[in-house]
């Protein structure tokens, strides 16, 4: 080994890349609810999902089918993979805060799919 070689460190798209996964762990540390979804939240989603997929979503979010949920669902996977992929690679559009809000609009759609898919289990029963 030649006395001028450096040792190997982590450039600045890895320390970005550290600094976000802590800073999203620490904003979204928080065990999953299953409260039901509010009508701010709901808008907030709402936004969040036109901004990721530039198509806006209908205003009867809450009472889609569990497949169109999973439509969204997919796009914004989709969303949060792009971001990922700037996060790692150092790219200036990263925003952490962006980051943040699609894990949020995934987690609150998460619990939407799953609210459909019980109103779908009760109607399966009362039939």
């Amino acid at each position: 080994m030649s006395e001028h070689a450096r040792p190997l460190r982590p450039g600045p798209a890895d320390e970005l890349l550290e600094w976000a996964r802590r800073h999203v762990r620490r904003r979204m540390g928080g065990p999953a609810t299953t409260a039901p979804v509010g009508p701010a939240e709901l808008a907030r989603l709402r936004s969040v999902l036109a901004m990721a997929t530039g198509r806006l979503p209908p205003e009867e979010l809450a009472e889609l089918p569990p497949g169109r949920l999973d439509e969204w669902s997919a796009a914004l996977k989709r969303a949060i993979a792009r971001e990922r992929g700037k996060a790692r690679c150092g790219h200036r559009s990263y925003d952490a805060n962006r980051h943040i809000a699609l894990h949020q609009a995934a987690r609150c759609l998460a619990r939407l799919a799953a609210a459909a898919a019980a109103r779908q289990a009760a109607g399966r029963r009362t039939a």
